[in-house]
């Protein structure tokens, strides 16, 4: 189907060869368009001696003037190579078309044809991107990398003049240019997806133009990303939103902290991207990629992840990873583990007149920690991924000026059944104090909590049963194994409302005699006994109301 004939639009675009190649060729497309070509010199064109192989030139470098006469009026659209766009584009500007790569593999070009494993040891390489120059290390460790800027023929004349050995550039590049002659190999390398793309670019609120190039414009078939928190493994505790968005997912990417009974309760795809310790199911690139190729193929793709996904979540990292590719995302935000682990133990992470801020660190910073020094000694702390650190948390801490006798909580598997607080004065904190997943809060905040009685509910809903006390709700009903065993340890009380929740229970987790033991009527506590434990309360009737009145009479709060 061709285009509508339209007004003559004017099209900026760098003067290039290859710039202009690629204009050539989106017009080709709609060949009902008229056009007229206004050359811009981008900052890049005219600034050749920054390197760009550092990573450290503007984003913006190739782009910078031509979206500035865009915003002037002086062009309706703008032509790039998708690769060189900004991230996040120019307020007031759009990407209203993006074309299909025809080739977005890396070609390797060299004097008289010499292949890349042939290339004698200490060759000279051309290239100017950083994911070039770390490919060609891993893969070559004995070439030498030559940083190289200019046009597509001024690197050739570097290899065609001795100057290099060989030169890394885009395949479809040089095809576009008539120059496919000159490749001598294409590499296995991992290459940029938009490699090739041509994105077509003008002014925000110009439906016109997004509807003249929507026939070959291959955003429309792209997906959308949520990068969803899951909060901290409670499914409760995830957010109405974000169990929308779960439901109509196409697939679903969860972290190690969302147990699977959690994500198989909807209907999507599930795959497991977890990361423990030494243990990753997948690389994050990998996982980055994973997700982008479902969404490019127009998949709702739902990133699930433990807690918030910006607070050490890499949240970030995967929304500018999709953000580059020009995939939608949104962001739903979750409760964090921090915030679970301070609410389940009852502790104010700020309170007036004891701490009036809070900071959350990593026990495994990559870089150096530098907040304020007064807000670190009198605020609270808290640090995530610590259970393996808590000699090197005891020094930080020390080092941020909290004094030996500052109380600290250690909430493992904050919000699940499987949830411990300990609390200890720092001088007294050792390696082995916690097990993973453990969240470690620091300061005189801690010696307000409220501590009250933690109760184990294996009924279905703990709300129509108004026992006092902090319930935990582990409801045993359907005949299937249970996804873990409850450490008795963390509780005061466990009330069970059923033979088959008593049995189920008994059959994973041993009594503990500091734990009293609720049975809901005579049969419950007769399966309780002939399993070996020791039935402490029944209630008059096994109704919900008088569980409730039977657990005040005991004293719990």
């Amino acid at each position: 189907m061709n285009t509508p004939v339209h007004k003559e639009l004017t099209v900026a675009a760098r003067p290039s060869r290859l710039s202009l190649a690629q204009v050539k060729e989106l017009f080709a497309l709609y060949p009902g368009l008229a056009y007229r070509l206004v050359p811009v010199d981008s900052f890049g064109d005219t600034r050749k001696d920054i390197p760009l192989i550092d990573g450290n030139a503007p984003s913006d470098i190739f782009t910078r003037e031509l979206d500035q006469a865009l915003l002037e009026g002086k062009a309706d659209i703008a032509v790039h190579s998708a690769k060189d766009l900004p991230v996040p584009l120019r307020a007031g500007l759009e990407i209203i078309a993006l074309t299909a790569s025809p080739d977005p593999s890396d070609a390797l070009v060299s004097r008289d044809g010499v292949r890349f494993a042939d290339l004698p040891h200490g060759a000279r390489v051309g290239t100017s991107s950083p994911s070039r120059r770390d490919q060609l290390k891993a893969a070559r460790p004995g070439l030498t990398i030559v940083p190289v800027r200019g046009t597509i023929d001024e690197r050739l004349g570097l290899v065609d003049r001795g100057e290099i050995d060989a030169l890394i550039v885009a395949a479809c590049a040089l095809k576009r240019l008539g120059l496919g002659q000159r490749i001598a190999e294409i590499l296995p390398f991992a290459s940029h997806p938009l490699q090739g793309s041509i994105a077509v670019v003008a002014r925000s609120g110009r439906p016109d133009l997004r509807e003249l190039f929507r026939e070959h414009d291959i955003l429309k078939g792209y997906g959308k990303v949520y990068l969803v928190g899951g909060g901290p493994g409670d499914p409760e505790l995830i957010t109405v939103k974000a169990a929308r968005v779960l439901e109509r997912a196409d697939v679903i990417y969860y972290d190690d902290l969302i147990g699977e009974e959690a994500v198989n309760a909807y209907p999507a795809r599930k795959v497991y991207v977890g990361k423990r310790k030494g243990d990753h199911a997948f690389p994050q690139d990998e996982i980055c990629e994973m997700i982008y190729r479902d969404a490019a193929a127009g998949a709702c793709v739902a990133r699930l992840k433990g807690g918030d996904p910006f607070i050490f979540g890499r949240g970030g990292e995967e929304l500018r990873y999709l953000a580059e590719r020009l995939v939608d995302v949104e962001v739903i935000p979750g409760i964090s583990a921090a915030q679970c682990a301070a609410a389940s133990a009852r502790i104010p992470l700020t309170l007036r007149g004891v701490s009036g801020s809070v900071s959350f660190l990593s026990a495994h910073p990559s870089e150096e920690i530098t907040p304020g020094r007064q807000v670190l000694e009198d605020g609270t702390i808290v640090f995530y991924m610590g259970a393996t650190r808590i000699e090197e948390i005891k020094a930080q801490l020390a080092a941020y000026g909290k004094r030996p006798g500052t109380p600290v909580a250690l909430v493992e598997s904050a919000g699940l059944p499987a949830e411990m607080v300990t609390v200890k004065p720092l001088a007294e904190l050792k390696e082995g104090d916690a097990k993973s997943p453990v969240i470690v809060i620091a300061g005189d905040v801690v010696n307000t909590a409220l501590p009250r009685n933690r109760i184990l509910f294996t009924g279905l809903d703990p709300v129509n049963c108004p026992v006092k006390g902090q319930i935990v709700n582990y409801p045993l009903i359907a005949v299937q194994p249970l996804p873990f065993a409850a450490d008795l340890a963390g509780y005061d009380a466990v009330i069970f409302t059923s033979k088959m929740s008593a049995r189920y229970f008994c059959d994973r987790c041993p009594p503990r005699a500091e734990t009293k033991t609720v049975a809901i009527g005579p049969v419950t506590k007769r399966e309780l006994e002939r399993r070996g434990w020791r039935v402490d309360h029944m209630p008059d009737t096994p109704d919900s109301d008088d569980v409730a009145a039977l657990v005040e009479r005991l004293g719990f709060k």
